[in-house]
């Protein structure tokens, strides 16, 4: 299901939700029960949200999956919802969710109406699992690309900085090639702790990660147009 399309029906689930909180999921995220139970208590007053932990079956996946870490230091720098991982209130959701479906980005588009309807977002962190979304060099960074051009074309200035901030962090460990092995500890440490997998490839993957990530940052100030899921979207 394409981004829209799955707006579309998150927006349905939302209306004809009868509980008090409601906690969305993607279809392709391993979850338990007692994940969706421990966002909805986060969420409280506002919306709570998780990221993913993506793993490779081959090295390319891998490169994908550490590089998708980089999301956690990104929801560091300036909080977002993740529209693949979230939970709240059934009608502060609503509120947040109601015209995603006309959005290319509903992660983008939820951040955007909760800052706006002055809705704390709260991120907690879960072992939440998926499959890398690509397993070849090209696939990999069209992914990453794709991601980071729908982030700064699509999302509210605080996500752009945080963006930026995190190319300029890049480009210092070009500089300082020993900093590379930080990334690599910490998310080696945070996957630890949290029981999700983390295959030896994952050392040599996130020394390639960070730079494919800053190829794609810099890639995606100048897209217009993504592909996604065969279809063409302007940007």
């Amino acid at each position: 299901m394409g981004t829209v399309g799955k707006a579309a029906a998150m927006e349905s689930a939302l209306s004809a939700a009868k509980c008090e909180y409601v906690a969305l999921f993607d279809s392709d995220i391993y979850f338990t029960p007692s994940d969706a139970v421990f966002l909805a208590e986060a969420a409280g007053d506002g919306v709570a949200t998780s990221y993913r932990l993506l793993y490779g079956s081959g090295f390319w996946g891998w490169v994908a999956a550490t590089a998708s870490d980089m999301g956690f230091t990104l929801m560091g720098l300036a909080r977002f919802v993740w529209g693949g991982a979230m939970a709240g209130r059934a009608g502060v959701l609503r509120e947040v969710f109601r015209g995603a479906s006309k959005a290319l980005s509903d992660d983008m588009y939820a951040t955007r109406k909760a800052k706006a309807l002055g809705i704390p977002i709260r991120f907690v962190y879960l072992r939440l699992l998926g499959p890398a979304p690509a397993e070849r060099p090209r696939g990999v960074f069209r992914w990453l690309t794709r991601q980071y051009a729908m982030a700064v074309r699509e999302g509210p200035p605080f996500v752009k900085i945080g963006v930026v901030l995190i190319a300029a962090w890049l480009s210092l460990w070009i500089v300082h090639p020993s900093t590379f092995l930080v990334y690599t500890v910490a998310g080696c440490a945070r996957r630890l702790a949290l029981k999700a997998p983390c295959s030896l490839l994952y050392i040599p993957a996130s020394l390639l990660a960070p730079l494919f990530t800053l190829a794609a940052i810099v890639a995606s100030f100048s897209i217009k147009e993504v592909e996604w899921r065969g279809a063409k979207f302007r940007l």
